[in-house]
């Protein structure tokens, strides 16, 4: 999957990132999908 970043949002440090909750929107069929823009991502907690 390919994150587009904004022109001075600074990049991603390497690592595992998931999906952030709020980059999904319901669309008019009453499906999940992600946003075509703004998309966030957030790096994945540390397995305990």
């Amino acid at each position: 999957m390919k994150v587009q970043l904004q022109e001075s949002q600074p990049a991603y440090p390497a690592g595992n990132y998931t999906v952030h909750s709020s980059s999904f929107i319901v669309n008019k069929f009453g499906s999940i999908e992600l946003k075509r823009f703004g998309m966030m991502i957030q790096p994945l907690e540390p397995a305990l």
